[in-house]
């Protein structure tokens, strides 16, 4: 069209031609405006990221034979999996700001950090700690439940584990002038069971006998923290719930365009073919159309979590023979196979996304299956990488984290979490 124009610029083909470009502006212009609204609500985001989802995966299959380039080496994944010390600063700064305003008041509380698994958790308790120098105790609760985080617990408080005490522990945090605890991954005390919720009460009680002018800060996963604030409403009695938002857009490119960075890669993205509804004209070169619109699919594609995003990121790269890297669009996992898995094997991996880790004798005592059904749902998950045996239990794998807990969610077995904008 343009060419059009350039050749014709005077006489009645070239009014012609100018108002076909006009209107064709106008109606682009729209749409864009169409796209903006409609992204501002929850209904109107789900529907473009499911429509984005569709269209990435047939554009996805349209490349899968004119696709070059080599898979990147063992060695890059590394690098761009390697912390570097270059943190998404915006990322949970509001939660950290909150956070660090509490345990500097010198009293007494308890406050519970909920995010999705992956969602930057961890990574607030360590700008925390940091940033509370050495008047912090940090612990990660490890799978082994109560009495494992106790013996840490006194650990880094250099007691014994045999005699911690409230008073004992209380001298300490006093003798320290300690002004905050950490505990992530506090979901772990806790099991979708009956009675599998002793422990946290335990812990929790001790923690609220310490008199000391000391702040908790208990970090839960979001799919635990919608059954464990379910079955103990009238216990859980803190002074603060923060929890943290999914990452928004620009946070997720920052995070891919620092971990190419500390990785020493520069990806193109000129051979990208966008889904229609991605296409900006306001953009002033097609390699930055592609970019814009690509980490709009990606963003979608993990619904804000920068660990699903990261590993999706690796996916969509690969080495041509010149060395360049070259981008492709995410590829998802299929659900075929998944959305006919039986109500078994969905209730097993609900158990195992609301307890993050969960033995196969955990799972027994959570559902009351017999032990047969549930090491064949088992069996059956792990052999399609659904899920990972880790250290004596399972979790749900990285590749399908995203894709189960859709469709979980899809099944009413999990709480989705929404992209916030």
């Amino acid at each position: 069209l343009t060419e059009k124009i350039l050749q014709h610029k005077t006489g009645f083909e070239g009014y012609f031609w100018s108002a076909l470009g006009a209107i064709l502006l106008l109606i682009d212009g729209v749409r864009l405006i169409a796209l903006k609204t409609v992204t501002t609500t929850e209904e109107g985001r789900s529907f473009i990221a499911n429509l984005s989802r569709i269209e990435a995966l047939r554009a996805s299959e349209r490349r899968k034979k004119i696709t070059s380039g080599e898979p990147i080496s063992r060695h890059l994944r590394e690098l761009l999996y390697e912390v570097d010390g270059r943190l998404v600063e915006s990322a949970g700064l509001e939660a950290l700001e909150k956070m660090v305003g509490l345990a500097r008041r010198r009293q007494q509380g308890e406050a519970l950090i909920v995010a999705e698994r992956g969602g930057g958790k961890s990574q607030l308790f360590a700008r925390l700690e940091q940033r509370l120098e050495d008047k912090m105790v940090l612990l990660d609760c490890p799978p082994g439940g109560g009495k494992a985080l106790l013996i840490e617990f006194a650990s880094a408080l250099d007691l014994d584990a045999t005699d911690l005490s409230p008073e004992t522990v209380t001298n300490r945090i006093a003798e320290g002038r300690i002004s905050a605890v950490g505990i992530d991954n506090f979901h772990r005390l806790a099991r979708p069971a009956m009675g599998g919720q002793q422990e946290i009460d335990e812990m929790i009680a001790l923690i609220r006998k310490v008199k000391a002018e000391l702040f908790w800060f208990l970090g839960f996963d979001w799919a635990a923290w919608q059954y464990i604030s379910r079955v103990r409403a009238n216990r859980l009695f803190v002074q603060e719930i923060i929890q943290l938002p999914l990452w928004s857009e620009a946070q997720i490119e920052e995070l891919i365009e620092h971990r190419c960075h500390h990785a020493g890669i520069e990806p193109d993205f000129s051979e990208l073919i966008l889904p229609r509804h991605f296409e900006d004209s306001s953009f002033d070169t097609l390699e930055d159309q592609n970019r814009n619109g690509f980490f709009r699919i990606l963003w979608n594609a993990s619904d804000g979590n920068p660990v699903v995003a990261l590993q999706l990121w690796m996916e969509c790269i690969r080495v041509a023979e010149d060395g360049t890297i070259l981008v492709s669009l995410p590829k998802l996992p299929s659900t075929v196979d998944f959305e006919d898995a039986s109500i078994t094997v969905l209730l097993i991996l609900r158990v195992i996304a609301q307890s993050g880790y969960a033995s196969q004798q955990e799972i027994i005592d959570s559902l009351r299956f017999p032990g047969p059904d549930v090491a064949g749902a088992l069996h059956l998950a792990e052999s399609n990488e659904w899920i990972e045996y880790v250290d004596g239990r399972y979790r749900l794998s990285w590749k399908w984290f995203r894709t189960v807990t859709r469709v979980l969610a899809r099944q009413n077995l999990l709480v989705r979490r929404t992209l916030v904008v």
